[in-house]
């Protein structure tokens, strides 16, 4: 749940993941609102799915671009991600290569009716006007994947307050 609720629903990115279990896994977010979303942990398909409590950290953030801390923030939701990278622009000018942060925000591609596919999202050539997306699998899965949304928040280099703590 969110302190403070939103306006409408933010974007929210959440990882990495503690190290509390050695099999690896991926966070997923889902069914985001104004007052809260849900998260859990995805271990890849070939694991048993059984996984140790974790910790992660995240960032929730209105749709938009703005200034916030003495940062620019482009802060958007992508849809229809796929396995073949995708060309995104920013919607504000850059003066250098931001910091981008992405991840999955829907559950659509599933092993079966109740077991959702470990996805994570990667990125590459991050420059100042966009960067490219796409979604990754485990190697070797044949499970189609179903193209899912993705929340990103691209934040200028630098550094500033947000909430009285430092950025």
């Amino acid at each position: 749940a969110f302190s403070t609720p939103f306006s409408a629903p933010p974007d929210v990115v959440a990882g990495p993941l503690s190290f509390n279990g050695a099999d690896p896994g991926v966070a997923r977010v889902r069914n985001i609102t104004t007052t809260g979303f849900e998260v859990q942990l995805d271990e890849w398909d070939y694991l048993d799915g059984s996984h140790s409590d974790e910790t992660v950290s995240w960032i929730a953030a209105d749709e938009g671009s703005y200034t916030q801390g003495g940062l620019t923030w482009d802060v958007t939701r992508i849809s229809s991600v796929g396995t073949s990278f995708l060309n995104v622009s920013f919607s504000v000018s850059f003066t250098g290569a931001p910091v981008v942060l992405s991840q999955v925000e829907t559950v659509r591609t599933l092993v079966t009716t109740d077991n959702p596919v470990a996805l994570t999202d990667r990125m590459r050539l991050i420059d100042a006007d966009g960067f490219q997306i796409q979604l990754q699998r485990e190697e070797g899965s044949t499970v189609p994947v179903t193209p899912e949304d993705v929340g990103v928040i691209a934040i200028s280099q630098g550094s500033g307050f947000l909430n009285g703590s430092p950025i």
